[in-house]
């Protein structure tokens, strides 16, 4: 027995990275997509499919930054594989009948296009599995560790600190799914992610109130030790959508969120493979709020593309002259910073730290929305590979 756990702790201890599909990919090609996939790569399921291989006929590994749990983009077969290695999320139930959830294999509920990816870096960016040449995934646990609490204590304290926030519930409730009994009595289909909490709150005064009384309790010197020291390692990552009247945050670690992963993702990889940041091409293409700051700031000293896909709720405000808040939150100093140099296309520039290109997809490729805008730009990156 004590020979079966030895083995068992090599595994977990071993490089995730060693023997994975990105870097054998990487080594050929080194080129990158992380993508959002709600609103980014979904749509028509055949051209989701045909977008995925498009992107792979191109030489891009692809990495899923998302805030779909990890077991939901996994094959069947992948899961299975991926609990011998270590992996611990129950399994999604997809299915619905009678307003009861139940399982069914995830390929036959989710276009293959948005399965099995190289990696995974799903909750919002809060957890890092990478897939196997077996294609199994292991997480890569430098990630979560640098977090500083275990799930329970985090998810515990965090509960503690919205109680005090909002004493008499009147301004957010908890996300379905971040209430495990609704994932035991088949409400809903994920067990809660780990490092992540989800509020809806009320309407966008509720929100902004949530967001005061929590930069007043920053500073305020009778609150408990514990709960100062958790205010300092909270993100607030607002996930709001103005034009459906949905105001939603979700509270994770400082260090766990979408841009951070990315970045985190491109040091590994340039440590493992040994060669410098700006021998990478990446591509990031998202749809909302978080997925604008992954994309204009991650991957720095790559030679990065950032695809605001058609249809994000962020182009009206992002295209408008004199619009320049977004649920509430100011855009102006990003505005200033993208240069026009095309039709939807913009040049982010911070002097001395990045310069990338930016597309507005709603811009470049009108009447586009979601993963149409991708194949789109992808027709165009094939037409101008044929043309060199």
């Amino acid at each position: 027995m004590q020979e079966i756990v030895e083995q068992a702790a090599n595994i977990y201890q071993t490089n995730p990275y060693q023997n994975s599909t990105l870097l054998n990919k990487l080594l050929h090609s080194p080129k990158i997509a992380f993508l959002d996939l709600d609103d980014t790569m979904t749509g028509d399921k055949k051209l989701t499919n045909t977008t995925r291989k498009q992107l792979e006929k191109l030489g891009y590994s692809l990495i899923f930054v998302s805030s779909r749990t990890e077991e939901l983009l996994m094959s069947s077969n992948s899961y299975k594989k991926s609990l011998r290695h270590g992996f611990t999320r129950p399994q999604p139930y997809s299915g619905s009948k009678d307003g009861k959830q139940y399982y069914i294999k995830t390929e036959k509920h989710t276009p293959t296009g948005l399965l099995d990816p190289d990696v995974i870096a799903g909750s919002t960016g809060t957890q890092i599995i990478i897939k196997q040449q077996d294609g199994a995934y292991r997480e890569d646990t430098g990630y979560t560790s640098s977090f500083g609490l275990s799930t329970i204590e985090w998810k515990q304290q965090c509960l503690r600190l919205l109680q005090i926030i909002d004493p008499q519930k009147k301004l957010f409730q908890l996300s379905p799914i971040d209430i495990p009994s609704n994932y035991y009595q088949r409400v809903t289909d994920v067990f809660p992610p780990y490092f992540r909490l989800g509020i809806i709150c009320k309407n966008l005064t509720a929100k902004k109130t949530f967001l005061r009384r929590l930069r007043q309790l920053s500073f305020d010197p009778f609150l408990h030790i514990h709960m100062q020291r958790l205010i300092k390692n909270i993100r607030i990552t607002d996930d709001s959508n103005p034009s459906q009247n949905n105001y939603n945050l979700y509270l994770t670690p400082r260090s766990g969120y979408k841009a951070r992963a990315v970045e985190y993702l491109v040091h590994a990889i340039c440590s493992q493979l040994k060669i410098e940041r700006e021998q990478l091409e990446i591509l990031i293409a998202g749809d909302s709020f978080p997925d604008l700051e992954m994309g204009l700031y991650a991957g720095i000293g790559t030679n990065a593309t950032f695809l605001l896909v058609g249809g994000s709720r962020l182009s009206e405000v992002l295209l408008h002259t004199n619009q320049h808040k977004f649920a509430g939150e100011e855009l102006s100093a990003i505005k200033r910073l993208l240069k026009p140099k095309g039709k939807g296309r913009y040049t982010f520039h911070i002097p001395s730290l990045l310069k990338r290109t930016c597309i507005v997809g709603s811009e470049a490729f009108m009447g586009k929305k979601a993963v149409e805008t991708i194949h789109s730009y992808l027709l165009q990156q094939a037409e101008e590979l044929l043309e060199i």
